[in-house]
């Protein structure tokens, strides 16, 4: 990279300096060629096993049928809690023993993330957000940041879980394992973490495979304990306190419905409003590579955890 042929210490410049260490990061591509081929591997075992991990329902015997996608259904309609925490236990069981690839992925994001100047990979992802770089000190304490915003949310989100607790405990019929101080199970929410490194690392600090494996990230959802916060809104119309006066989305709905729109005419509107205010044309391949409807004949990871390359020159 052309980037890289400055000496950063000799720029006096900050923001120069700043513009030309973002421009030169490799991130995984500056591991070695052998390092690089088994992180890509590692990553897409982990994405594939939570896609196609097959778990057994409640009480039925093998064979077992039950993938990820069909619990997502299963999870926002069932009021059989007892139903809902054998399927959570037994689906995040399973992804614990995919726990050495997962420890295998750490171990060489660490090495990415060293070979790009971070003392690990937690500091070169925060590093999108606190600015810091191989030659450039951070510009802000991300951590003290999101700490200062949990302490001021705090009062108002412990308002919000005490709610939510008490009308969960109607929706499932007092439930095992919900208190009246506690905290909430998380089966009792939207299905296990949407990404499935999320769930890897919830399963490795969590089930009885108990490891010490520094936290990829710090987000706020993630701050206090590393693992899922919860999707409330599968409970949104059980929980509401009051009726919505909208007939907004209704009449949106009805609309489409009367139009017959489909999934990529939404798209195309899409484009074309923010190509009218400037934004830049998109490629041919954007549409001839792009999915845009779910295809039911096969086996697809609609959310796919891994992060495409953006810097490919293609499809963006």
């Amino acid at each position: 990279m052309q980037a890289k042929q400055f000496d950063m210490e000799s720029i006096k410049d900050a923001a120069l300096k700043r513009q030309l260490a973002y421009v030169s990061f490799e991130g995984m591509s500056a591991l070695s060629p052998a390092d690089y081929a088994a992180f890509n591997q590692a990553q897409n075992s982990l994405n594939r096993v939570a896609a196609d991990v097959t778990i057994c329902d409640k009480d039925l015997p093998p064979p077992c049928a039950l993938k990820k996608i069909d619990m997502e259904s299963i999870f926002r309609n069932e009021k059989d809690a007892a139903r809902l925490s054998h399927l959570w236990i037994a689906y995040l069981t399973d992804l614990a023993r995919e726990k050495p690839t997962y420890q295998k992925l750490i171990q060489l994001s660490n090495k990415g993330a060293q070979a790009n100047g971070f003392s690990d990979a937690g500091a070169m992802w925060r590093s999108a957000f606190d600015l810091s770089g191989k030659n450039t000190p951070k510009v802000m304490d991300l951590n003290a940041q999101i700490e200062n915003i949990y302490t001021k949310i705090a009062p108002l989100y412990k308002h919000l879980h005490a709610y939510m607790r008490r009308q969960i405990a109607g929706i499932y019929g007092n439930p095992t394992g919900l208190s009246k101080n506690g905290p909430i199970p998380g089966h009792l929410f939207d299905f296990v973490p949407g990404k499935s490194f999320e769930m890897f690392h919830y399963v490795s600090k969590n089930l009885k495979y108990e490891t010490h494996l520094s936290p990829l990230f710090v987000s706020f959802s993630h701050y206090k304990s590393y693992c899922h916060g919860g999707d409330w809104s599968a409970h949104y119309e059980q929980t509401k306190p009051y009726d919505d006066e909208s007939s907004l989305p209704e009449d949106m709905l009805f609309s489409f419905h009367t139009q017959n729109y489909t999934t990529k005419q939404m798209f195309v509107k899409a484009y074309r409003y923010f190509k009218s205010i400037g934004f830049p044309v998109l490629p041919k391949t954007f549409w001839t590579n792009s999915h845009f409807a779910r295809v039911w004949s096969r086996d697809m990871i609609c959310n796919p955890p891994a992060a495409l390359d953006m810097r490919d020159g293609m499809d963006f």
